[in-house]
């Protein structure tokens, strides 16, 4: 079984990046040792283990200071969806975002029971808008590449239209 998951990862291009790989998304990812990496996660997830390791030790876990720091950190990462931006606002969001993702884990876990039916949908259905939200803009623009018939074998080979014109 671990074979076969090792024979996957090492025969699968993008098993670290979630964009297809056509030029419109040429920028959203990173080569390293020849598999594609999604640049934001490899930004949000190291900085949200970052800020687990720095808020647990000095003793933030009280779970209102959490929460609110969480919706405050989510509403600074709401102008990334309306905005055109540059590598160094993706940067900052992306940076943003693994705070957010810190402090609502950190606030999962000091949950007081009686919020928890409450809270933990909340956090489910907050991000599953997020995401099907980024997952709309992205399809919107793969939708009007001439190349789109092609999907989603854009996914995992590069197609020979620059699909950033049709954006």
């Amino acid at each position: 079984m671990f074979d076969k998951l090792r024979s996957e990862i090492r025969n699968e291009p993008i098993v670290l990046a979630h964009h297809p790989l056509c030029g419109r998304f040429e920028d959203h990812f990173i080569t390293i040792r020849g598999r594609k990496v999604c640049r934001g996660c490899l930004t949000v997830y190291p900085t949200a283990a970052a800020g687990i390791a720095i808020l647990a030790p000095i003793g933030i876990s009280d779970f209102s200071v959490l929460f609110a720091l969480s919706l405050f950190l989510f509403i600074m990462n709401l102008p990334r969806l309306i905005i055109h931006r540059s590598g160094r606002t993706n940067l900052f969001f992306n940076i943003v975002l693994g705070l957010c993702l810190s402090a609502t884990a950190l606030a999962m876990f000091n949950c007081p029971a009686d919020l928890r039916l409450a809270y933990y949908p909340f956090v489910v259905v907050t991000y599953l808008l997020f995401m099907a939200y980024r997952g709309h803009r992205m399809m919107s623009g793969c939708r009007k590449c001439p190349d789109h018939h092609l999907y989603p074998a854009c996914f995992t080979a590069l197609v020979t239209t620059d699909c950033e014109q049709y954006d």
